[in-house]
């Protein structure tokens, strides 16, 4: 039977979906300030403050190092956070960027199915000394970002996920330039395009999780919204359909048989998906985040005995599985994406930090004969992909852990949540001592607690000039004299 071609691609062409695309650009350029509740905004603060903190915590880093050295003789205007280098605002939010994902200490959100804020925290400081940008300014692109990073992760479904891409740096990268682009004050159409941009930048494939590529993802998709928004700036076009039409971002990124379309612009700027955000208390993927507050509750009981485990069995999600796909690690990047290690360092040093995650730790011999001993195992339930999005979507997924000691007795727990979890939140003082812990990795106490002020008065600045409060030298400023 003859098919005909030209008919086929004009149905295509006129599947009739929403203007995603417009829409969103329309209230990205409309949206303002005195619209966003007071409780919003304070979290908002907490969460900026959160990704510089976790980016301040990775200064030191390999990959940072290599960051720098790749981008410090582009100079601008721009600083990579704890340092005193100064470059281009595009370089400046990859570095910043790469910085904030560098621990996987990075909060995630639950409809973006990824890490909401290190891509769009790094692209708008980056850009908030060029624009002059308020600490209000900054606030609400934040909150616009990690909105059109939400909608748009409930659009394309857990597939978009399922289907190996890295949604921090595919749907990161549309956030970003969403936020920049409510920075910049671009105009609806001027968003659109911004947006259409970004559209062509998106990506990131999951094989290179355990690797230092996985952390440049966020810094890439920050960058890209950094230059999405200003090409659409200087007057650079897209399609007005680019996310939504005929071989646009959804058609490409997920099944257009199973995405949702509607929910991309579905009641913008009204439930906040800013309210979704995760924040992180454990230096890892948060896939594994359950099994480690299970075996935090059995030390802290008692009922854990380390120095008496025969055997432990972890019962999680296929898709935790596979991502965290490594057995026993060989580096600490490998660490991050391996449940055993993960559990294991847990039971052995009781915590799961930055500290837990150096060659050192993760090679030593004590932690491998542990890590023999868990056997990690799919849990019916959740076997394939589609009862677990199901279930992830209602908050009703879970982790089993069994720990056997040689005793005979025999700790048993199942969780839903993790601490940080949105019906498990971390309060206002919880984010505050993980930054001051964050930045003690190089840096005084008191310098920890005034930055920690800056951000949560950074709405009374105009203009914020957080490049003036980030450098290595502004840092240094506000530390302590020694009489």
């Amino acid at each position: 039977m003859k098919t005909d071609t030209n008919s086929v691609l004009e149905s295509r062409k006129k599947i009739n979906r929403p203007p995603v695309t417009q829409t969103l650009g329309r209230w990205i350029a409309a949206v303002e300030y005195a619209q966003i509740p007071a409780e919003i905004a304070e979290f908002a603060k907490r969460a900026i403050a959160d990704t510089v903190g976790v980016a301040l915590a990775a200064c030191d880093e390999d990959v940072t190092r290599i960051i720098i050295e790749t981008v410090k003789d582009e100079r601008g205007r721009c600083s990579i956070w704890g340092s005193s280098v100064k470059t281009t605002a595009r370089n400046a939010a990859l570095a910043n960027g790469t910085m904030a994902h560098a621990h996987d200490l990075d909060d995630n959100n639950m409809s973006m199915v990824g890490h909401a804020s290190a891509p769009v925290v790094p692209a708008i400081l980056a850009l908030a000394d060029e624009a002059d940008a308020s600490g209000a300014d900054i606030v609400l692109a934040y909150i616009v970002g990690v909105e059109v990073e939400g909608k748009l992760g409930l659009a394309v479904t857990y597939e978009h996920n399922g289907r190996g891409w890295h949604t921090t740096s595919t749907l990161g990268a549309l956030g970003a330039a969403a936020a920049c682009a409510k920075l910049l004050k671009l105009d609806a159409a001027a968003a659109q395009h911004a947006l259409g941009i970004a559209a062509s930048l998106a990506s990131g494939v999951r094989q290179n999780f355990g690797t230092m590529t996985k952390p440049v993802h966020a810094g890439i998709a920050a960058q890209n919204g950094v230059f999405a928004a200003k090409l659409a700036a200087k007057g650079l076009n897209a399609s007005a359909r680019a996310i939504e039409g005929h071989e646009g971002f959804f058609d490409l990124f997920t099944d257009p048989q199973i995405m949702k379309c509607e929910q991309a612009i579905l009641d913008l700027g009204k439930k906040f998906e800013l309210l979704q955000n995760a924040p992180k208390i454990h230096a890892s993927c948060a896939l594994v985040h359950t099994a480690v507050d299970i075996v935090q509750a059995g030390l802290q009981c008692g009922e854990i005995q380390t120095g008496d485990i025969a055997g432990v069995r972890c019962g999680v999600s296929y898709h935790a599985l596979n991502l965290m796909r490594y057995g026993a690690p060989k580096d600490h990047l490998e660490a991050r994406f391996s449940i055993p290690y993960c559990v294991a360092a847990a039971l052995l040093f009781g915590k799961l930090g930055i500290a837990e995650f150096r060659d050192e730790i993760v090679t030593r011999p004590d932690v491998h004969e542990l890590i023999n001993k868990i056997e990690v195992y799919i849990l019916p339930e959740f076997s394939t992909q589609e009862p677990f999005e199901e279930a992830y979507a209602a908050g009703k997924t879970y982790t089993d852990v069994e720990v056997t000691h040689r005793s005979g007795k025999v700790f048993r727990m199942r969780l839903p949540r993790q601490k940080g979890h949105p019906l498990k939140p971390l309060t206002a003082e919880e984010f505050r001592v993980k930054f001051i812990e964050c930045l003690s990795v190089g840096f005084a106490p008191e310098v920890a607690q005034k930055t920690w002020t800056y951000f949560m008065e950074i709405e009374k600045h105009n203009p914020a000039k957080p490049a003036a409060v980030l450098s290595r030298e502004a840092l240094a400023a506000r530390a302590p004299t020694v009489s």
